[in-house]
């Protein structure tokens, strides 16, 4: 269906970099490709690398290396590290803002060449001649704004680079770095189970045990999400209580609006008693 689509616009040899580009938007096909792409300035925490985007920067800006040099640019993409669909992935890539390049030749030469090959909002275009690239640590999405897209309370993501040789991208070349997430601050006193790191046991490990440890781990994980989620609807009903607080005060202040503020009163009166039920 794909071929059809595109094969009166593109040639055979275009055709295939179609196809590879769709194979990196595969999370099995990313997963398979080298980790040689190193994590530079990067905190750790119990679950693996992290940036700490609030944490102090001290000169030390994350990065990562660039491992080519003999290609004319290199694609630099995003992509969370875990399988989703093809919508979610569409949309992550749509909705994703790419942190800010700490040099100002690298973003000089992503702007030029973004101008020239558009691309996505989760890709950036980067030189073959640099040996590392830095971010600015502050202006980076958080894993927990993806929580929904990912299926996880941690989501983590991966870089992946792509070479462009003779104008085309060659995807089958494309390297990553290991999973990492973006994180607000370390919480030092926050507890393992809001961590979501592995239970500790002094007990002896077995099959039946790990199996109920697991099971246990996914109640918790549904428990947090639960939690989030409830915080958030509060969050909205406190804002809805403020705004027909707000709007009942300016009804009740006109003499013509008597009637109205009644009807608003009952209605509300109404609700408490349906709520105060449950």
């Amino acid at each position: 269906m794909l071929r059809k689509e595109y094969e009166s616009l593109t040639t055979k040899k275009q055709m295939l970099t179609i196809c590879h580009l769709n194979d990196l938007y595969s999370n099995e096909f990313r997963r398979k490709l080298p980790e040689t792409v190193q994590l530079i300035n990067w905190n750790r925490n119990s679950r693996g690398w992290c940036n700490h985007r609030d944490g102090p920067i001290l000169g030390k800006h994350p990065g990562i290396t660039v491992p080519f040099n003999n290609c004319e640019k290199v694609l630099l993409s995003i992509f969370l590290n875990h399988a989703t669909d093809e919508k979610v992935t569409a949309k992550f890539c749509k909705q994703y803002k790419m942190p800010r390049l700490l040099s100002k030749d690298d973003i000089d030469i992503d702007d030029r060449t973004r101008n020239k090959m558009p691309i996505g909002a989760h890709q950036q275009w980067v030189s073959p001649h640099v040996h590392t690239l830095h971010w600015k640590k502050r202006p980076w999405e958080l894993s927990r704004n993806f929580k929904d897209m990912a299926g996880t309370k941690f989501p983590t993501f991966i870089i992946v680079l792509t070479p462009c040789v003779n104008g085309l991208l060659v995807y089958e070349q494309s390297v990553r770095t290991c999973a990492f997430e973006i994180g607000s601050k370390d919480q030092p006193n926050i507890s393992n189970f809001e961590r979501g790191n592995r239970l500790t046991t002094t007990k002896r490990r077995t099959p039946e045990t790990e199996q109920a440890h697991e099971k246990l781990r996914a109640i918790q994980a549904d428990i947090l999400r639960l939690r989030d989620e409830i915080k958030v609807q509060e969050g909205i009903n406190d804002e809805y209580q403020t705004r027909i607080s707000f709007g009942l005060a300016i009804v009740q202040s006109d003499a013509a609006a008597t009637q109205l503020a009644t009807k608003i009163e009952n209605h509300l009166n109404r609700m408490a008693r349906i709520f105060s039920k449950h």
